[in-house]
């Protein structure tokens, strides 16, 4: 009876202990769904062209993450995600189509917009720790503003 009381109270407190987790993981998912544009763009702390940060756009559905900006072209890639909304910094990973390794990055909500600090996916493969890209050419520093219908 006390082993079952405590397995059943063991239970109990590593729901309470994930669900905290689970409820941010959905409450992020929930505010990033959706089409985010471009507003600034740096690499290694230098800004990009007007013309790169025009066609940067992420757009978060269920399961995907469209990535348009990252070619010379309006293409846009699909590829999956994921989110660790417990960490801080949050933490963001995608799989762009035909690399070999994640794009690792960080994520906030600031004042109704979304800051991604990301290294490359041909960086090194260690995820960013600031929203910062400093000298380091391997690291992009995007915020973003939600689309409008309007253009």
């Amino acid at each position: 009876m006390v082993v079952c009381s405590l397995s059943l109270l063991s239970l109990c407190v590593l729901g309470i202990l994930v669900a905290p987790g689970t409820a941010a993981e959905e409450q992020d998912l929930e505010q990033l769904k959706g089409a985010w544009v471009a507003e600034s763009l740096e690499s290694g702390g230098k800004q990009a062209p007007p013309e790169a940060i025009k066609v940067m756009r992420f757009t978060f559905q269920e399961k995907e993450l469209l990535i348009r900006g990252n070619f010379q072209d309006e293409r846009e890639v699909a590829s999956p995600f994921k989110i660790d909304a417990t960490k801080n910094p949050k933490e963001l990973e995608f799989m762009p189509p035909g690399e070999e390794q994640a794009v690792l990055g960080i994520y906030r909500f600031k004042e109704g917009k979304l800051e991604v600090c990301m290294r490359k996916a041909n960086g090194a493969p260690n995820r960013p720790t600031s929203f910062e890209t400093g000298d380091d050419g391997s690291l992009v520093l995007v915020k973003f503003k939600r689309e409008t219908e309007e253009k």
